[in-house]
C-alpha cells in the first residue's frame, strides 16, 4: 500500500527525502523505480521532493509503490540550489519523519512487527570520546572494525548540548571510532555525550 512521507520543518524550505533499505543497505532510485547499491552519480535520481502545505511547515510526499513491504528509513535534506546535490545538508531538528514498517503496526500488519524487531536490533548506542571534536566529526566509543560500517545511517544525539540533533553519517573510521557527518550539527557535542545510530 502507498503511504505518505510526512515531516515538519520551517516553512519555505525545499526538502527532499532519500529512502534507505535497512536490510540490504541499498538506496531507492526514483528514476529506475528499484533499490540499488549507492552511487553518488545517481544522487538526483534518489531524491523524492517533499511538498509543503502552503505556509504550514508541514511537508509530504507519496511513498513510491515499489518500496511497500520493505524495512526502510528516510534521510531528509534541505535543497540549497536548483536541484538536489551531494553538498546539500541533512535537515536539523526535523520532526515527525520515520521510516516505513518500522514502528507503525497498522501500516502493514503482515510485516511491521517483525520489521520492528529487526529495526531495534540494528540500532547501536555510544558516546563521544575525548579527542578532536567538532560539530561534524568526533571520536566515539564505537568498536566496529569495518571501515564505513555506519555510512548512510542516522545518528541522533541523546544527551549534552546537541541533544535531539540528528545527522547523516558520511564516514566511519575504526581507528578511534571516528564518525564524520555529511553536514554539521547546530551545536558541538562534548566527550561523554551519548548518541544512538539507526
Amino acid at each position: 500500500m502507498q503511504t505518505e512521507i510526512e515531516s515538519i520543518y520551517q516553512s519555505g524550505a525545499k526538502l527532499y527525502v532519500i529512502l534507505h533499505n535497512r536490510i540490504t543497505g541499498q538506496i531507492w532510485n526514483n528514476s529506475t523505480l528499484a533499490w540499488e547499491t549507492y552511487n553518488s552519480a545517481n544522487w538526483t535520481e534518489y531524491a523524492i521532493a517533499l511538498t509543503e502545505q502552503t505556509g504550514s511547515g508541514f511537508y509530504t510526499a507519496t511513498r513510491p509503490t515499489g518500496v511497500s513491504g520493505y524495512l526502510q528509513s528516510e534521510a531528509i535534506y534541505v535543497q540549497a540550489g536548483s536541484s538536489p546535490a551531494l553538498t546539500d545538508a541533512p535537515s536539523i531538528d526535523i520532526q515527525h519523519s520515520q521510516g516505513e514498517n518500522i514502528a507503525s503496526i497498522n501500516s502493514d500488519p503482515a510485516v511491521s512487527p517483525q520489521n520492528l524487531q529487526i529495526s531495534l536490533s540494528t540500532e547501536e548506542t555510544g558516546t563521544v570520546s575525548t579527542g578532536t571534536i567538532s560539530a561534524s566529526s568526533f571520536p566515539t566509543s564505537l568498536v566496529n572494525s569495518n571501515v564505513n560500517a555506519y555510512q548512510g545511517k542516522i545518528i541522533r544525539m541523546t544527551s549534552g548540548v546537541a541533544v535531539g540533533m540528528v545527522g547523516l553519517v558520511a564516514q566511519y573510521n575504526p581507528t578511534g571510532g571516528v564518525i564524520t557527518l555529511s553536514g554539521s550539527l547546530a551545536a558541538t557535542p562534548s566527550a561523554g555525550d551519548s548518541f544512538i545510530i539507526v
